[in-house]
């Protein structure tokens, strides 16, 4: 466990750091004064609470006996994922924020990919390749929502793209049509939208176009009907027991808990706008009406919640808000 969290101090006896609430312990670069955060990286910390959602998802699997051949997709997907995760190097917030138009451009793009591949009436949200199908907006919207809300939070010069593209992603979902995600994104970019600086007239706008995107996917039909091992994940933990559905509770709400937590340590707009999305879509899939991440069966969620967390600031001085550098003087 603590190789997988790297605990590592890379003790300094050169300087001292006395931590509130814990043992004074010995930092050259001081990463611990955010309190409990500093015990190590928030990528790592994000992955760890994904897990025993994901060991669930195995579980609840075998109860609506699933084939092994989802297993193995399964359970091959979440590891080259997480171990993709631990092995790729991160860059910078501002490098990211700095490529983030692009990143942003190629979600959109994505989004809307499932209209043009295929054509008929019933809902179009999948892309597959042999015998992988990826629920595309699962996969795109976080990393995109965290990207999205740090732009417009910027204390730079405040671009025009990030309105552009949360009215492409907004009316492609609504095409699809994706209720569920629709309003899931709404509320996810709709309030750092708002608390951002502007005029209240165009922000009230875009949040307009936002709500008439969800209203209008909530409209159309939607013929497709719940999945035991995907939707209906609750239902199964409910049938084992009240601890089964508990613990099946309590691992899907870890993830929006530490992304909240860790939003408050860094001041990350990004991680708090992803959490409102996690748990929109988790007040969703509750009834059934989108799969639910993590917990369900599917590669979309498990690879957007992974590239969500490549996104997520490292425990070291140029992340830390600037409330925690004065702490540290």
């Amino acid at each position: 466990m603590f190789s997988v969290l790297h605990l590592d101090y890379a003790v300094d006896v050169s300087e001292r750091v006395d931590v509130s609430g814990n043992e004074p312990i010995y930092d050259h670069r001081r990463r611990n004064t955010l309190g409990w955060a500093g015990i190590g990286r928030a990528d790592h910390l994000l992955l760890c609470a994904a897990i025993p959602a994901l060991i669930g998802s195995l579980l609840l699997m075998r109860t609506a006996g699933v084939g092994g051949a989802l297993l193995v997709q399964q359970v091959v997907v979440s590891g080259l994922s997480f171990a993709a995760a631990v092995a790729l190097p991160r860059l910078p917030r501002g490098k990211t924020l700095a490529r983030a138009a692009w990143v942003v451009a190629a979600a959109v793009i994505l989004v809307w990919t499932p209209l043009w591949w295929r054509a008929g009436d019933e809902p179009r949200r999948w892309l597959s390749w042999g015998g992988l199908r990826i629920y595309v907006a699962a996969m795109v919207l976080p990393p995109a929502i965290v990207l999205l809300a740090r732009a417009l939070h910027s204390t730079s010069a405040r671009p025009v793209w990030p309105q552009g593209a949360i009215a492409a992603v907004g009316a492609a979902l609504a095409a699809q049509p994706d209720a569920s995600q629709a309003t899931a994104f709404a509320l996810a970019c709709g309030i750092p939208l708002c608390t951002t600086p502007g005029r209240p007239s165009a922000k009230a706008v875009m949040f307009a176009a936002l709500v008439t995107c969800a209203v209008w996917a909530w409209r159309q039909p939607d013929p497709l009907l719940p999945v035991p091992h995907v939707e209906g994940v609750l239902d199964l933990s409910r049938a084992a027991g009240p601890l089964a559905l508990a613990t099946a509770v309590a691992s899907l709400a870890l993830p929006p808990v530490a992304l909240v937590l860790l939003s408050n340590a860094f001041g990350d707009a990004g991680l708090l706008a992803v959490a409102i999305y996690f748990g929109a879509v988790d007040a969703l899939a509750w009834f059934q009406l989108t799969p639910m991440p993590l917990l369900g069966f599917g590669a979309g969620p498990i690879l957007g919640y992974v590239a969500m967390v490549l996104l997520a600031p490292r425990w070291d001085e140029s992340e830390r808000p600037a409330r925690a550098q004065g702490d540290s003087t």
